[in-house]
């Protein structure tokens, strides 16, 4: 696309912000908090303007009314069955107070026009009633999207493990869940996320910091993930016995071994146990772990040497080590050098980076799947020499069992009769692995052998894993024995998210349950919500429904925009559109039209064209309902020979992993956009390492920056890696206004504009607050004009900093003032940072989302709740605490709501609140009411 740069560079470009000439007065408002006094001392009055003459003026209304407390008010007129018509006004009355609110004034008189939000005269202005509502008060309503037996697609229920006080599945994502199920399979409780009311308690001894709302919450990762069990990524890393619960990290940085009880807590031990090894990668083997029926003693198999030295091969000790339950302290238990660190248990050891390989009875090929029995031996699949070695609870050699490519294994607590799952995933020579550890598409052996004294085959069962159930990427199945149940369960997942319980009947394994039948048996879809980085939420607010937008993943035939009617079953159904599937970002017009926008271009639809299937499963988006732009440019599909007919186009360039960072629609149409550009080439390479791979991508980056032909200005102060730009379009899709906002840090991300054009901007920088760094990003608002925030810059330095004191503090960039801002609202996140010096990163990307009153609500992820403020920044209230699907317990109408992370929200004006709260894998949604209300009639 060809910018017409003379066309769009105006006023409020070159003069309007007047570089050079305006002081940098810093931010221009003072937000103040709410008054807790919620009463009319003059009840609201809605009548016609009465002019000089006394006659009344034609389209000239007032609505007065008087407060006793300088609290929020809202003011709206609605058509007289519920449906706002204009939004008149919202904000904390006092110093502060929002236009056309008089400040310092607890009498207000408000005058109406005639028109609607759109800016249209209303038909019969007669029948519309006046609303004046004092103190907005959000409460629970309702819980979409969850199922205890949904598991995310695109992860999977990674680990399962089980003793006489139930089954534990632990799914396996950025933001990993333990639910603990019965015997019979029927859920009991969420383990992690934490219960809200176990959180700083003796007895739950877990990472955790105290927020800056002086709250005491657990840790959370860069991407949101709960630490330490966030960084637990292998399949069957998980182990149970005695009540107690073993898990293992992986990631980079150290590795330990994880402990927790059934009942969620740690019992007042650090949930970090034994050190395994000081440095790890993700590479570095896939654990196997038991525990001993006593729960003294933690036996872990299945490390390599070292991962980075030998790449995606898999070197793996062929040893068993053993470590008490109880040990937290002191040096690694394993090391790259083998005379450094614990003894194994069983199995030798070599130097170097191979392992020693042996079929003697202290050595091992490959050691995978561990279980103990009752009497406290030790069973463990020497896989790649098809048999089972068992050994005494002192390490001496009883038995081995002849078995073909056993990979998983549990043996009865009662009877001591072998279950195992066996499969082939390759045979190499000298202890090298493959480098893919998984199957698809292959079949597996499900075994019963007798018990240790006469380990006969019982029984002997095939099952194929789903071909296909994960493009790209091998599958690991994870087996579990539940031997208290009564008959004895095998706990399968045998495809991603498919989790399957078969039991034992006539001397087979028949399918007791399958969970995603479950989900659908509920009316629910299964996988119905994605993974951690995408999940934007939308609202129609003209037919009422929700839409729930996953970018990171989906799986074959699904689309990654689905809807869902919030007063059906919360029910979440996909959305085909036609000829694409990559889109990343949806916002809602107040006319009802649907937004869709790919990293490089935006398009509209009309939902009153969307085809639903017969039987409700699907929505399809046909090229029909679009809604070109007036000024819109035609758009290839992928995989069909049609276009969209007018999209806008936007000149953005791929960086960090290549999405986008949000849009927004004004009550009138006009859309604003950050768009991903930059000065420089190095701009793009900001922080990446030097190698074949940087430079291939780079020099592709390097084509594109020439072809696009947009570059954002070279301005005194500003960053090489400034790359995200605020442009502006009109409802007809003309381009107003481009780099409104010169010299956002990387991370920003999230942009709203009111009907006035003012920007509502998420800004990837901590706001300094009494004299420190404020955690996560912020909230900001700027003049429609646009403003700046700027440094020292690199590229053309500021030869003179403002003399006062800074409102912002950037990772990389250093001190950082304002220009045409109004205020920032600090604690905005799930920005990549907490204000220490973390590296910032758009994989963990947030929204923000404002209403027609110019009303802001914030996402706040790593205080586990939403802020909201006014349109001048005034503080309105917080809402929300750490919690998971038990505690809080939330029924309607409760002001104390459970949130395990959510960083993606929206809003239907005075109504509801969704919350993306995907910690819990659910949308909560929250009633937006208020302590007092009047709607008067006009007179």
């Amino acid at each position: 696309m060809a910018l017409a740069r003379s066309a769009v560079l105006c006023a409020c470009l070159l003069g309007g912000i007047g570089f050079g000439q305006e002081t940098w007065e810093g931010p221009k408002l003072k937000p103040v908090p709410r008054q807790e006094v919620y009463e009319f001392t003059r009840r609201p009055t809605f009548g016609r303007q009465a002019g000089p003459d006394g006659q009344p003026v034609r389209d000239r209304y007032e609505v007065s009314f008087a407060s006793k407390g300088a609290c929020d008010v809202a003011v709206c007129i609605e058509d007289g069955k519920g449906r706002i018509l204009r939004h008149l006004v919202y904000g904390v009355l006092g110093a502060n107070a929002p236009v056309p609110f008089q400040k310092d004034a607890l009498e207000q008189t408000l005058v109406w026009d005639g028109k609607d939000d759109a800016g249209r005269y209303v038909e019969d202005p007669e029948r519309c009633v006046a609303r004046v509502s004092l103190g907005l008060h959000p409460t629970f309503d309702k819980i979409l999207g969850f199922h205890p037996k949904d598991f995310t697609h695109g992860s999977q229920a990674g680990a399962i493990a089980a003793d006489a006080d139930g089954v534990y599945v632990l799914e396996l994502t950025a933001r990993n869940q333990l639910r603990m199920y019965d015997h019979d399979a029927r859920y009991v409780r969420t383990l992690m996320p934490y219960a809200g009311d176990k959180v700083n308690t003796k007895e739950l001894n877990i990472p955790h910091r105290t927020t800056e709302n002086g709250r005491t919450v657990p840790r959370l990762s860069g991407l949101g993930g709960t630490e330490p069990f966030v960084s637990v990524m292998d399949p069957q890393s998980l182990a149970a016995a005695a009540g107690k619960l073993v898990s293992v990290t992986s990631g980079y940085g150290a590795r330990h071994l994880l402990r927790l009880r059934t009942d969620g807590t740690t019992g007042g031990e650090p949930v970090l146990g034994a050190l395994l090894a000081k440095q790890f990668s993700v590479e570095n083997g896939q654990p196997h772990l038991a525990l001993s029926p006593d729960g003294k003693w933690m036996y872990f198999t299945g490390l390599d040497p070292d991962g980075r030295v030998t790449g995606r091969s898999r070197y793996c000790w062929n040893a068993v080590w053993r470590v008490p339950w109880d040990r937290s302290g002191g040096g690694a238990v394993f090391d790259r050098d083998p005379h450094v660190g614990d003894k194994p248990f069983v199995g030798t050891i070599a130097g170097g980076q191979v392992s020693s390989v042996g079929k003697d009875s202290d050595q091992f090929y490959a050691p995978e799947g561990l279980a103990c029995d009752a009497q406290g031996r030790l069973y463990v699949c020497d896989s790649r020499n098809d048999r089972v070695q068992v050994y005494s609870p002192e390490g001496t050699f009883v038995k081995s069992i002849p078995v073909a490519a056993p990979q998983e294994i549990g043996v009865h607590h009662r009877t001591g009769e072998i279950y195992l799952l066996c499969y082939d995933v390759g045979r190499v020579e000298n202890g090298r692995l493959p480098a893919r550890r998984g199957v698809s598409g292959q079949e597996l052996t499900l075994l019963k052998l007798g018990p240790l004294d006469d380990p006969r085959p019982i029984i002997e069962q095939k099952l194929v894993t789903p071909r296909g159930d994960a493009p790209r990427v091998s599958f690991t199945p994870v087996f579990c024995l539940d031997s208290w149940a009564s008959p004895a369960r095998l706990w399968l997942v045998t495809a991603r998210s498919q989790l399957q319980v078969y039991e034992e009947k006539d001397k087979s394994f028949v399918l007791f349950q399958d969970f995603t039948s479950e989900v659908a048996k509920a009316g629910l879809q299964p996988h119905m919500l994605g993974p951690f980085r995408g999940n934007r939420l939308a609202v129609d607010p003209v037919r009422h429904v929700l839409y729930y937008l996953r970018v990171a993943a989906f799986g074959p035939g699904e689309s990654p925009l689905m809807r869902c009617d919030p007063e059906g079953l919360g029910r979440f159904v996909n959305v085909q559109i036609a000829g694409h599937w990559t889109w990343e970002e949806v916002d809602f017009g107040l006319d009802g039209h649907l937004y869709l926008r790919a990293l490089r271009y935006l398009a509209r639809f009309d939902p009153d064209k969307f085809v639903a299937s017969p039987d409700g499963d699907k929505v399809s988006i046909p090229f029909e309902a679009e809604v070109p732009f007036d000024y819109g440019e035609p758009q290839d599909m992928p995989w069909t020979q049609r276009k969209w007919r007018g999209t806008i186009q936007i000149p953005a360039l791929p960086g960090a992993n290549g999405f986008d960072t949000g849009f927004g629609v004004a009550p009138n149409g006009d859309i604003v956009a950050f768009v991903k550009n930059y000065q420089t080439y190095e701009g793009i390479l900001w922080g990446r390492p030097k190698n074949k791979w940087v430079d291939a991508w780079g020099e592709r980056m390097r084509r594109e920056m020439v072809e696009r032909g947009y570059r954002p200005r070279k301005l005194p102060g500003r960053h090489y890696e400034a790359g995200e730009l605020v442009f502006r379009w009109s409802a007809r899709g003309e381009l107003l206004s481009e780099d409104l906002i010169p010299a956002l840090p990387m991370p920003s991300c999230g942009i709203a504009t009111d009907r006035e054009g003012n920007l509502f901007v998420g800004v990837g920088a901590n706001l300094i607050v009494n004299g420190k760094p404020h955690a996560g990003g912020c909230l900001a608002k700027f003049a429609p004009t646009g403003g700046r925030l700027l440094g020292q810059g690199d590229v053309v330095k500021l030869e003179q900093l403002p003399d006062r004191p800074a409102e912002f503090t950037a990772y990389g960039w250093g001190k950082l003032w304002s220009r045409n801002m109004y205020w920032a609202y600090p604690g905005y996140d799930q920005m990549h940072f907490l204000g220490g010096g973390q590296y910032p990163c758009l994989c963990a990307t947030c929204r923000f989302d404002s209403d027609p009153y110019g009303r802001s609500f914030v996402p706040k992820a790593y205080q586990f709740c939403v802020g909201i403020v006014d349109t001048n920044g005034n503080v309105i209230c917080e809402l929300g605490r750490y919690g998971n699907p038990e505690s809080p317990a939330m029924k309607r109408g409760d002001t104390d709501i459970g949130i395990a992370h959510c960083s993606f929200l929206a809003t239907e004006s005075d109504r509801w609140l969704y919350l993306n709260d995907d910690g819990n894998s659910r949308v909560l949604r929250v009633k937006l009411g208020y302590k007092a209300e009047e709607t008067v009639p006009l007179k």
